[in-house]
């Protein structure tokens, strides 16, 4: 996590215990974590164009609204390596909880088998 909307001891716990996420190319991303925390938290991934929260270009949306903690993650290119997630909440407050620099892997594979280009940020 970059950015978080919280206090930052709480900040600091949640990077560390966040493992990451592991999508199985099928659709499904799946939290993973350094222990147990509340239950599986799995979200759906699809393709969105334009992003509906970012801007008029495309992007990856995550949707883990069937979880314990209710949020959207709207992931975006920003280099060869990296993505960008901007965790949008689903409590009505239309607000964002974090932002997350996630690494090369799953993402780079689905924007390939898409044959898109996502505008890069530079």
């Amino acid at each position: 996590m970059k950015w978080f909307d919280g206090i930052p001891p709480f900040k600091w716990v949640v990077n560390f215990l966040w493992k990451g996420m592991i999508c199985d190319g099928s659709g499904e991303c799946r939290i993973t974590n350094l222990l147990p925390i509340g239950g599986e938290d799995v979200g759906t991934l699809s393709y969105e164009e334009p992003c509906p929260k970012l801007d008029s270009y495309p992007c990856l949306k995550i949707d883990f609204t069937n979880g314990s903690l209710p949020r959207y993650y709207y992931t975006r290119k920003v280099s060869e390596n990296k993505f960008l997630s901007f965790v949008h909440t689903q409590d009505g407050s239309d607000s964002y909880s974090d932002v997350n620099v996630l690494d090369k892997g799953y993402f780079s594979q689905i924007f390939s088998s898409l044959s898109i280009t996502i505008r890069e940020n530079k």
